[in-house]
């Protein structure tokens, strides 16, 4: 795939190449450009779906994993089902 050279300048990002030119990226709410400025990622406490930036619902006992597109359960804590349970005594 040839890309165009001028597409990918650090001074002008959020343009790919498309058909011979350079096409604008739609930057969503709550989105960075990464790399060459070629796509877009989620700032931290949020997560990408569907072309927008979702915000990370973190449960109780819980906190932004350190992507920060995500949760972990603190320890002592387990994932169940979207929330974080205590765990057994003796289980790890």
């Amino acid at each position: 795939m040839l890309i165009c050279s001028i597409c990918l300048t650090t001074d002008n990002p959020g343009y790919k190449h498309s058909d011979n030119s350079c096409v604008k990226i739609d930057l969503p709410a709550n989105a960075r450009f990464y790399g060459l400025g070629i796509d877009w990622i989620c700032v931290r406490g949020f997560r990408r779906e569907n072309q927008q930036c979702a915000r990370v619902v973190v449960p109780a006992n819980a906190s932004i994993d350190i992507i920060g597109n995500d949760w972990i359960c603190v320890e002592g804590f387990k994932k169940v089902d979207g929330t974080c349970i205590l765990m057994a005594k003796g289980e790890t």
